[in-house]
């Protein structure tokens, strides 16, 4: 029953379990640090900050994205280091759209032939 609350939870506002902390997530859902830790691993993840990894890149994978702020503060180091987080993931998945599959494909059997002379 009360991991039952934490995963309704996590459906309604997952982007928001994102940036949250264990123990909010607890208060959150009227259950116990403890609560949130077994649902965790029944999930199987080894914690609460992988799981919040998973939602992440589920989030992107699915393109909902994560939200994006440049917002830092020293006060609330937990939400700026979700920030920085969220802005190297949108980086990355940026830099990925950009890549021409056929084009890096050509460029790698280019090198392909230097590795092997490399390795002997």
């Amino acid at each position: 029953m009360q991991e039952k609350k934490i995963a309704n939870y996590i459906m309604k506002d997952h982007a928001g379990v994102i940036n949250m902390m264990i123990g909010e997530l607890a208060d959150a859902c009227g259950t116990s640090v403890a609560t949130v830790s077994r649902f965790c691993r029944k999930c199987g993840v080894d914690g609460f900050h992988q799981l919040k990894i998973m939602l992440a890149k589920e989030m992107v994978d699915s393109g909902t994205g994560m939200p994006v702020s440049n917002h830092i503060s020293r006060t609330q180091i937990g939400q700026s280091l979700q920030n920085i987080l969220a802005n190297k993931i949108e980086e990355i998945r940026q830099t990925i759209s950009l890549i021409d599959e056929k084009l890096l494909n050509t460029i790698l059997d280019y090198y392909e032939p230097m590795r092997k002379l490399d390795r002997r």
